[in-house]
């Protein structure tokens, strides 16, 4: 009979020969048995040795698993990059050049649609004599069910590889929904039919489809970007002037609502018409790999996480100065709406030439320094604010260029860095999630908490706080890129 030392290392090199068969060795009924000094059966030891044998094998089963499974998702990270990268398009090719005038156009429309409504449904909800409060509870509600529902379109937008689709779809009910408040037997019912409508219509609006569609586009030029958003910017200006005066005159919002109907469909017909049914990274990337946990590794990053914070608490004060603005102007200042009209349009003039030339000022301005100046362009704009009184109520004006510059450079930053950390078949993806978590989140929060103290205290009270809040993230933001440019952080 051998001994135990001789049938261990026998035991050994079976294991070693048959690691990969579990079920031959857990069903052997012909095992070698281990005997004691005795003579004796030890069946205690032998036990003990094959539970170690199978132990064993489950470990090494489950590492070459492993090893295949890292082999595997390499192979088709690596391949995604590969197809991401031959997805581009020959800027000087005549499909390329239709693309982006149809984008302009695209752009264009939605602009003067979006200003149709916009901030101008502030004023449709004081004329339907809702208070501050209750304007607040409905645009952060509208805001809060963008961050369930806008993920939840991007992730459809990549999955079904098809965004014009999804972006047809999304702006056909919206506009019909929006419809509905342009007649009185439905807004009659009260507030709360009036919120609900509102509501839906928010859940459906398309706009987070356009950008990551005209990202996927531009590929490697994504810094043109700018150019193609400006149209947005242009139109969003011009559309809110006429707008506002329309409504000044007419007192009639049924005339607005009939607008955006127009527009609206022209803005679908030119989507349908003219747009490839599939872009190329939609032809050639499958929607089998669009997977959730390629878009969960995107935000681990340290720095995807501090852009989120920073971004997070400076669009939370941003968003006193929207629609609260015109809450503001018209019951403090006493102002008219057709004030509330050319502000707008001032802050649009003033985001036209950053967007143009957002390619060289991505290229010679840092991160850094560009939300620096954003933040320090809020600061003076809201410290104005706190200055204005009824008999200097157009003073405002001045104040509004620091909007364009504030709102034009944070959405260039905001756009070419998801761009830079997320693979080109996740965009719609991405940017959605990105634009919850740095846009309707703190703004449906600043709404509601803007709302509050606007109500409780006063307007100027409100801006004035929201100053020494963004001075203070700042400093912060100032002292942390001192660090990086010392390299102090890196050597922690």
């Amino acid at each position: 009979m051998k001994n135990k030392n001789e049938l261990s290392k026998n035991q050994m090199g079976y294991i070693k020969i048959t690691d990969i068969s579990l079920e031959v060795l857990s069903t052997s009924k012909n095992e070698p048995k281990i005997s004691n000094d005795n003579g004796n059966i030890d069946h205690d030891e032998s036990i003990c040795t094959t539970s170690s044998s199978q132990s064993i094998i489950k470990l090494n089963i489950q590492e070459d698993k492993n090893n295949n499974n890292e082999c595997n998702e390499s192979n088709r990270i690596n391949e995604l990059k590969q197809l991401n990268e031959s997805t581009e398009y020959d800027e000087k090719s005549e499909v390329y050049k239709n693309i982006i005038m149809t984008l302009k156009v695209l752009y264009f429309l939605s602009g003067i649609t979006s200003s149709s409504w916009g901030r101008l449904s502030t004023i449709y909800y004081v004329e339907k004599g809702f208070s501050p409060i209750q304007i607040g509870i409905i645009e952060s509600i509208i805001l809060i069910s963008r961050i369930f529902t806008g993920p939840i379109k991007g992730y459809i937008s990549d999955k079904v590889r098809n965004k014009k689709k999804v972006f047809i779809f999304c702006n056909t009910i919206s506009t019909f929904l929006l419809c509905l408040l342009s007649f009185d037997f439905v807004t009659n019912k009260g507030y709360w039919v009036v919120a609900s409508i509102s509501i839906l219509n928010s859940i459906f609006v398309g706009e987070n489809i356009l950008r990551p569609y005209t990202l996927e586009i531009l590929g490697k030029h994504s810094k043109e970007w700018g150019k193609l958003r400006v149209w947005q910017s242009v139109s969003w200006g011009i559309g809110t002037l006429i707008f506002t005066n329309v409504y000044n005159y007419t007192k009639n919002f049924k005339i607005n609502f009939l607008i955006i109907f127009v527009l609206n469909i022209a803005n679908i017909l030119v989507l349908w018409i003219t747009l490839p049914y599939k872009t190329k990274n939609e032809e050639l990337v499958t929607g089998n790999n669009v997977k959730l946990r390629d878009l969960l590794v995107i935000f681990k990053e340290i720095k995807v996480i501090a852009f989120i914070i920073e971004f997070f608490f400076v669009i939370f004060c941003q968003s006193f100065c929207e629609k609260l603005l015109f809450i503001f102007v018209l019951r403090e200042l006493k102002g008219s709406i057709w004030i509330t009209g050319v502000m707008v349009l001032i802050a649009i003039s003033f985001n036209i030439p950053i967007f143009y030339n957002s390619k060289y000022i991505l290229t010679k301005l840092n991160y850094f320094n560009r939300i620096s100046i954003c933040m320090i362009s809020y600061i003076m704009r809201v410290t104005g604010y706190c200055l204005l009184s009824p008999e200097t109520v157009l003073w405002i004006f001045p104040f509004e260029t620091f909007h364009g510059l504030t709102f034009s450079l944070m959405l260039i930053s905001n756009s070419e860095f998801i761009k830079d950390v997320t693979p080109k078949h996740l965009l719609a993806s991405s940017i959605s999630v990105f634009t919850q978590l740095t846009q309707y989140i703190p703004q449906s929060m600043g709404n509601l908490v803007g709302s509050i103290i606007m109500e409780k205290y006063s307007g100027k009270t409100l801006y004035f706080s929201s100053g020494i809040f963004v001075s203070f993230i700042l400093v912060i933001h100032l002292l942390v890129y001192c660090l990086i440019k010392n390299s102090i952080i890196n050597k922690i």
